[in-house]
């Protein structure tokens, strides 16, 4: 859990993350960057504004719910960040990334890391693995 919450997660978040993406940037800069974000959520107050979204659906999320998306990014634990990188990901952030190729691989990513955490993986489950 701590490697894909507090590791993998978190470095994601970091790609997005305007003040901490430029070490991800590259010589191309920030017009050819993979993980570049449109509307609301490109802006350098981007994740400020994700928060917003986060704060706005938290009355949907059922009580039984272990995270906490009320906590500010930097408050995060590791089970928040996985929450971030299996739930938000897909349902909010994955719409506003510019480039398709890299929409693809978060998607790959999101799965991957969504079958190792699971218990056990059925023969379907593997056949769902694209090597």
């Amino acid at each position: 859990m701590h490697l894909i919450g507090g590791g993998i997660a978190h470095l994601v978040f970091k790609f997005f993350d305007y003040s901490t993406r430029s070490a991800f940037l590259g010589t191309k800069g920030p017009n050819e960057y993979s993980f570049r974000l449109n509307g609301l959520l490109g802006q350098s107050n981007g994740m400020k504004n994700l928060h917003e979204l986060i704060k706005r659906c938290a009355s949907k999320i059922p009580k039984f719910f272990e995270g906490s998306f009320g906590a500010k990014f930097v408050f995060y634990r590791a089970v928040d960040w996985q929450n971030f990188l299996l739930l938000l990901i897909p349902n909010i952030l994955l719409r506003h990334v510019v480039q398709r190729e890299a929409r693809g691989s978060l998607k790959s990513l999101v799965k991957g890391c969504n079958l190792a955490l699971r218990r056990e993986l059925t023969e379907r489950d593997l056949t769902r693995i694209k090597w």
